[in-house]
């Protein structure tokens, strides 16, 4: 939901704030799908994009984020916010999420390029990981 938000907020310069009531009312998305981590989420995402696009700009390779398809940078967007501003997910769980939204939603080679990408931003995010978890518990 925060994706196809996102993507109507790129065109119709609005926020998904104000997008999503106008969804619910006509039927095209359930009030219920439009929950508090949807909310949340789309919003930070779109509060810091520009923060957001600076920090994939850095790990692309012969690449701008100016160049990369709408949907691809929004689902690149989206991941690094969750796995920067939700301490509670864990990571794998972050990239399964966004690779699985890449191949629905992206092209035929979205999925692989996504993966690659989130990969190289995940570095930065290893204390999120599960079993960096389980060996503090361990301690």
């Amino acid at each position: 939901m925060a994706l196809q938000l996102l993507y109507a907020s790129e065109f119709l310069r609005e926020s998904p704030l104000e997008i999503a009531p106008r969804l619910i009312e006509t039927g095209e998305i359930s009030q219920s799908s439009w929950a508090p981590f949807c909310k949340e989420l789309a919003c930070k995402t779109l509060e810091q994009h520009e923060n957001l696009d600076a920090e994939i700009n850095k790990v692309l390779v012969h690449w701008r984020v100016e160049r990369l398809s709408k949907v691809d940078l929004i689902i690149l967007r989206l991941a690094l916010c969750e796995m920067r501003e939700f301490a509670d997910i864990p990571i794998r769980v972050t990239l399964n999420e966004y690779i699985e939204l890449a191949k629905q939603f992206g092209t035929e080679d979205s999925a692989s390029f996504v993966n690659g990408i989130l990969d190289r931003l995940s570095h930065d995010f290893a204390e999120k990981d599960f079993d960096s978890r389980d060996k503090e518990s361990e301690d």
